[in-house]
């Protein structure tokens, strides 16, 4: 990952992680990532921290909304242990 796409993702990290402060840390970094990882075959890059962020936006809002064993059932799917 570009130095430039890896702060630009940190600060989508840090608001998202404003924003759902229920959430841990590390959660919302996977969640992040797993976004990023689907727009890595984009040849634009300039948008990308922007739809990474709708994309992980939109994956936290169903977690939040979710039961706290379901919720730790699907962040298990990306790789996160639950806390």
């Amino acid at each position: 990952m570009p130095q430039e796409e890896r702060v630009l993702l940190h600060g989508v990290q840090r608001r998202l992680a404003n924003k759902h402060a229920a959430l841990p840390v590390d959660h919302i970094a996977a969640v992040v990532q797993h976004a990023y990882s689907q727009f890595q075959s984009c040849r634009v890059r300039e948008f990308l921290p922007l739809l990474v962020e709708r994309r992980a936006e939109e994956e936290l809002e169903e977690l939040s909304f979710l039961r706290p064993e379901l919720a730790a059932a699907a962040l298990g799917e990306l790789g996160v242990a639950a806390v």
